[in-house]
Order: structure tokens, then C-alpha cells, then sequence
């Protein structure tokens, strides 16, 4: 199956709804996906539909063009022996005003997994570009500027820290003689200068980071664990590696897979739950307060968040992964629209005139000028 719109160039996907089954073209009844229990017109509501819908999103929904596979090893198999197709209802929506550089590849300009990305003071982009072991650094319009090396390591994620230094979390590989995983985070300059470097071994690999600009503290998240912590770094004028003396936050707020965090203007801390599809809030001392959002795919609802920022307004802007599409909420976590759709959306950034930077799966950034 194709789905396309008209004017290819100026529009992009956007799936309203699905059905994956057995039955009479444009008619109701069918067969429930997870189980072979025919559907009649009468309990056709009740269809469980969502799995094909996030499918479907997650392959297509913020693309010009897309191919579906109408297979079972795509969707599985909702009837055995009987004659399967998909339906899918979309509509194409105007493509924001935007500028997108990057795509896959060892060249300057390219990527191979882009780790994550931030924003200086003087609206410079700089992109974790993780198994090219480098940070690459573009213009607000995209142009490539200047890229610097991170050794053999590999770049996790990235932040802006005061004065315009950057702070990277890498990654060295696991220990055999303790399991433990070997991690660094290293403050560079905007111009590729080791300005501090600390060696951090964990249970678990470093994931996220931000800087808590009133604290002056690094906050970090852990790989596959429910786990936030933070340490507050020493500045030293030596070549030496110091240790992350990390301390773990009072309470997860019942997160199970943190992933990315931000600090908004009161010095709130957010982190995205991708297993829980919600993001949970702290104060400035690292105390739970709340969380919002939930699985789903309607409106302010989320599938597997990634990375989040707070805009100038204090707004908060989200990639809302398996939906393919960046989500704002107040900062009280109140929904208020979908900001556009991008395909498989994973990180964030806010530029100093309100830009949008999002980079997403494909190794591409995109930056939407309006939103």
C-alpha cells in the first residue's frame, strides 16, 4: 500500500486512523487484531485497533510518500487463513516552514546516530554525531561550521552548561573485570577543547543529561533503569580525570525508563518515561512532585517521549516517538497542541529566537522556524 499526498514537496503524512483484518471493503466487520474473535458491525468500536495505528504512524506519519507492507510479519497475523488487508484513513497537512540538513553517512555534514544536540547562546547547533565520534556544529540556517573529535569514545548525550561550555555524556564499553559499565562526561568548549573530564562507573550506562543552571549540578538518567541522578562538578585546571561522585534522586516518581531530561526557568526538573509514555516533574532539590501524559495516540497523549525542552515561554515541547510528532504542554502539564509532525522524532532543542531543532532516526535535524 502507498500512501501520498497531492503536492508531494509542500505536504506530509498524517494518519488519522487504521484497520488491519479480514472483511468486506468499507464495511465494519472483521477481526480483532490480538485474537481470532470475528467483529460484527455491532461491536465494531471495540476493535483493538491501536497496535496498527502506532504501527502505521511510526512507518509513515510525518514522510511525503510511504510504502506499507500489507504482510504478517509487519502486523502479524489477526485471522489465520484468511484474506488480510489494511486500511488507512490520513490526510496531508501543509509542511511547516522549516530547514533540514544532516542524513546518513561518515562525511562532514553527516551522521551516524545523532546522540543528541543543543543550542548555544549565539544559536550555533551542536550534534552529538555518536558513531562518528565526533560533534559536529551547523548554523541556524544548517550550514555546517566545524566539527571536533571525542576520541575512541562515543558521544551518549549532550547539553549547554554555563558560559557556552558544553557537557557530553560517552560511552567507553564495559568493564570484564567488574561488569561495571565505563562511562565518561567530559566539558568542552565551543570549540573542541577538553575543558574537564570526569570517569563515571555504573551499573547501568549514562543516558541523558542536563545542566541545573541554579544549582550549577549535572543531572543524568541511566540506560534502561528507572534511576535520575546528579553530582556537582569540581573545576580544575589539570589534565586529570576526576570521579563523578553522583547522588541519586529521594524518588523516581514510579518511573521505570527515564530517558531524557530538561530544567525549566523555576529550575523544575522533567524527565521523559518512554516505558510509561509520560514525563515526571521535580523541584528544584530533585523531590518528586507529579507526572503527565499517558499511552496513547490521541490528542496529548504519547508513545515512548524522547527528548524534551522548555521554551522561552516556558512551555514544554516534547518528541513523541512512536506517534511521530512533537507534542506542547504547560508547564503544569496541560496539553496544548501538536506542534508538527516529524518522522520518528528523538531529540530537542530551543534556539535564541525561538527556533524548534529536532533531529529523529533518520539522521536528519530539522529546524521548524515557526511552530
Amino acid at each position: 500500500m502507498r500512501l501520498s499526498c497531492k503536492r508531494a514537496a509542500d505536504e506530509l503524512l498524517v494518519i488519522d486512523d487504521t484497520f488491519y483484518g479480514w472483511e468486506e471493503q468499507n464495511s465494519c466487520c472483521g477481526c480483532i487484531r490480538l485474537n481470532s474473535t470475528n467483529v460484527t458491525c455491532e461491536n465494531a468500536d471495540n476493535r483493538e485497533n491501536y497496535i496498527t495505528l502506532s504501527t502505521v504512524r511510526f512507518r509513515c506519519q510525518g514522510l511525503q510518500q510511504c510504502d506499507i507492507p500489507i504482510e504478517k510479519d509487519t502486523f502479524g497475523d489477526p485471522c489465520p487463513d484468511k484474506r488480510t488487508y489494511l486500511e488507512v484513513t490520513y490526510h496531508c497537512e501543509e509542511k511547516k516552514e522549516s530547514v533540514t540538513f544532516g542524513g546518513a553517512g561518515k562525511e562532514l555534514g553527516q551522521f551516524q546516530t545523532v546522540a543528541g544536540l543543543t543550542v548555544s547562546s549565539t544559536n550555533e547547533i551542536f550534534v552529538a554525531d555518536q558513531r562518528n565520534e565526533r560533534i559536529q556544529v551547523f548554523s541556524m540556517n544548517g550550514s555546517f561550521l566545524r566539527s571536533f573529535p571525542t576520541g575512541s569514545i562515543k558521544a551518549v548525550d549532550i547539553t549547554m552548561g554555563r558560559n557556552d561550555t558544553l557537557w557530553v555524556v560517552l560511552y567507553r564499553g564495559r568493564s570484564h573485570k567488574n561488569s561495571l559499565h565505563q562511562n565518561a562526561i567530559h566539558q568542552y568548549s565551543e570549540d573542541g577543547d577538553v575543558l574537564a573530564n570526569f570517569n563515571c562507573s555504573t551499573k547501568s550506562r549514562l543516558h541523558g543529561i542536563a545542566w541545573h543552571q541554579l544549582s550549577d549540578r549535572i543531572i543524568l538518567t541511566m540506560e534502561w533503569g528507572a534511576d535520575a541522578v546528579w553530582f556537582s562538578p569540581s573545576y580544575t585546571l589539570t589534565q586529570a580525570a576526576s570521579t563523578c561522585n553522583m547522588t541519586r534522586f529521594a524518588s523516581t516518581g514510579g518511573g521505570q525508563l527515564l530517558q531524557f531530561v530538561t530544567v525549566d526557568r523555576e529550575g523544575d526538573i522533567l524527565f521523559t518515561d518512554w516505558y510509561n509514555s509520560r514525563v515526571l516533574k521535580y523541584d528544584k532539590n530533585g523531590v518528586y512532585l507529579s507526572s503527565f501524559g499517558s499511552f496513547g495516540s490521541g490528542a496529548g497523549k504519547l508513545y515512548n517521549p524522547s527528548g524534551i525542552c522548555v521554551d522561552g515561554l516556558g512551555r514544554v515541547i516534547m518528541a513523541d516517538t512512536g506517534n511521530s510528532r512533537m507534542e506542547m504542554f504547560t508547564a503544569e502539564g496541560k496539553h496544548i497542541r501538536t506542534v508538527a509532525y516529524i518522522h520518528k522524532p528523538k531529540h530537542v532543542a530551543i534556539g535564541g529566537e525561538g527556533q524548534l531543532v529536532v533531529s529523529n532516526q533518520d539522521h536528519l535535524v530539522t529546524i521548524l522556524l515557526k511552530y
